[in-house]
């Protein structure tokens, strides 16, 4: 009797299971892989700790040069900074949250 509910269940879950399997895998691999930061990540992570040092909008202190070209990116950062100080950790986990979403 039991087997059959189960059957069921997934039978009409499918796509449900599916998904959750698969955002699973995911964030695992995420994980097991570990942060892969290239040079530009680290462009970033200067402007966010800048920023979050009231040091201003910059790259190096001093010159006022836009560089970044992931402005919304570099303000998340910054925002998540305030709190936890680590940027690595901070965007490896924006990376699962978004791959997250996108897999939704």
């Amino acid at each position: 009797m039991k087997s059959k509910h189960l059957k069921g269940f997934l039978v009409q879950n499918k796509d449900f299971l599916t998904m959750t399997i698969i955002i699973l895998l995911t964030g695992m691999i995420r994980l097991l892989i570990g942060p892969r930061i290239i040079d530009d990540a680290f462009i970033t992570f200067r402007y966010a700790q800048n920023i979050a040092e009231s040091q201003g909008f910059v790259y190096n202190l001093g010159e006022r040069v836009m560089d970044t070209t992931t402005l919304f990116f570099t303000l998340m950062l910054t925002t998540f900074y305030l709190v936890f100080n680590n940027l690595t950790v901070i965007a490896l986990t924006i990376l699962i949250v978004s791959d997250i979403i996108t897999l939704s």
